[in-house]
């Protein structure tokens, strides 16, 4: 949590973090798994409900940089498009992402088709996903303009 604290330290909200939300509310009532795992974690670290609920407070949905001329969107969550107005994006699509879980490699594709030289976007659910399915092994090869490859083994 003292991440958070840190100038040069941008911590992304993602879906397993409406649990911290949820936690912290005084009437919140987090999923069952966080109640029975998570929670008592937190209690004997010391953290108290407020404390997670600040925390929680100070997560960003996304973050937007220009680095040597490339606009670079990051969020949890994948989005088809570079948005125009980025303050016209709904929060739950940068935490959650465009479409259902499923689509994430058809929205990733969809991004690259249509996304400028100089825009890129990152976002870690799309190799989560994929990892989470326990795949045997996966390579997402990118189009040319995002010139990186990212493979995930078992």
């Amino acid at each position: 949590m003292q991440l958070a604290t840190l100038d040069n330290v941008t911590l992304l909200e993602g879906n397993h973090e409406a649990n911290l939300r949820d936690y912290g509310l005084p009437d919140g009532v987090a999923s069952k798994e966080f109640r029975m795992q998570t929670a008592p974690e937190l209690a004997q670290a010391g953290l108290s409900r407020k404390a997670v609920y600040n925390f929680y407070r100070k997560l960003s949905q996304c973050f937007c940089y220009t680095y040597q001329g490339k606009k670079v969107l990051v969020s949890h969550g994948g989005l088809a498009r570079m948005p125009e107005n980025l303050s016209l994006v709904a929060t739950a699509e940068l935490v959650y992402g465009t479409g259902v879980y499923e689509d994430a490699l058809d929205v990733d594709i969809c991004f690259a088709k249509h996304a400028a030289a100089d825009e890129y976007r990152f976002t870690d659910t799309a190799i989560m996903r994929a990892c989470l399915r326990r795949l045997t092994s996966i390579a997402l090869i990118w189009t040319e303009r995002w010139k990186w490859a990212v493979s995930c083994g078992r």
